[in-house]
């Protein structure tokens, strides 16, 4: 088991099945690893098949590939804010209302979304790397329950790992 892995009590249980699919990894071989997954994806995903959807009000890659992002973006200040023992509690977000995107999409190709994507991890990356033991345990409250620094580190991770099989299983 990796020494950083989370244990029960520090996240709430609905992400249990993010965490499950890179713990058997340190947290930035899990970064690596989730995001490798999406790129080698999204890498052969053909240019007329960027707003493909799978089924009737699902999402399309590109939709996809920004939540993605979107909520490592938002794990990311929850991690930092725990890490540096704010206490205060931070909010949900509705991840429907941020991939409807109000058409900025259209504007947008899967190369770019792409290019954000690997942007956004290196921050990950850097963020997660330079946390002491004391930040990655430090704990606090998010969509009203108790999160640790390093379980928004392997949700993080394990959310990216979750779309890249969705988009192998549901996208072919």
């Amino acid at each position: 088991m990796p020494a950083h892995l989370p244990q029960t009590g520090e996240y709430n249980e609905y992400y249990q099945r993010y965490i499950d699919l890179v713990s058997d990894l340190e947290i930035a071989e899990a970064f690596d690893s989730s995001g490798d997954a999406i790129e080698h994806y999204i890498k052969n995903v053909p240019a007329h098949r960027e707003n493909y959807a799978y089924g009737p009000g699902k999402w399309t890659i590109k939709q996809a590939l920004q939540h993605v992002i979107d909520t490592e973006r938002i794990f990311q200040t929850r991690a930092l804010r725990v890490a540096r023992n704010d206490a205060t509690p931070q909010p949900g977000f509705d991840q429907n209302l941020y991939a409807a995107q109000h058409g900025t999409l259209e504007h947008t190709n899967l190369k770019e979304l792409l290019h954000e994507f690997k942007t956004v991890r290196e921050s990950s990356r850097c963020l997660f790397a330079r946390f002491r033991e004391s930040e990655l345990t430090s704990q606090g409250v998010a969509s009203d329950s108790n999160v640790s620094t390093r379980a928004l580190a392997y949700m993080i991770a394990g959310h990216a790992q979750h779309h890249a099989n969705l988009y192998h299983e549901r996208y072919k």
